[in-house]
């Protein structure tokens, strides 16, 4: 579920990017960063947004005991928006999000604001 995006439609405030399949999937599976420098070179790519088309993409995940447990993204209509550098700096800062995530409740949060994406265990 998107929760920091910024001017987005309100029919997208809380779109569900599945994590099971596709680019966040394949982060999901590896807790390993992605860099996308052109999305229109990738057949895996998938578009979730409906309001644009991204054209250059990275992805960090949350790690927490081992496994991810989410994911930060970053998009940009342009192709070659991102490169290495920002690939880099993301992935330093999941660390210090997993752990605000986790010192704020976020899985309280989630729970609340969209039950669904609630851990099986506490629903």
């Amino acid at each position: 579920m998107l929760v920091g995006n910024i001017g987005f439609p309100a029919e997208q405030k809380r779109l569900l990017v599945p994590i099971d399949g596709g680019n966040p999937g394949q982060v999901i599976a590896t807790a390993r960063p992605l860099l996308l420098e052109d999305t229109t070179t990738r057949s895996d790519f998938r578009q979730y947004l409906s309001t644009s088309r991204m054209g250059s993409a990275i992805y960090a995940p949350l790690v927490r005991d081992g496994r991810a447990i989410g994911l930060i993204i970053m998009a940009a209509q342009a192709r070659w928006t991102f490169g290495p550098t920002d690939l880099d700096a993301l992935a330093a800062l999941a660390p210090v999000a997993e752990s605000a995530w986790q010192r704020l409740d976020g899985p309280g949060w989630l729970a609340t604001e969209y039950a669904a994406c609630a851990p099986a265990a506490d629903r």
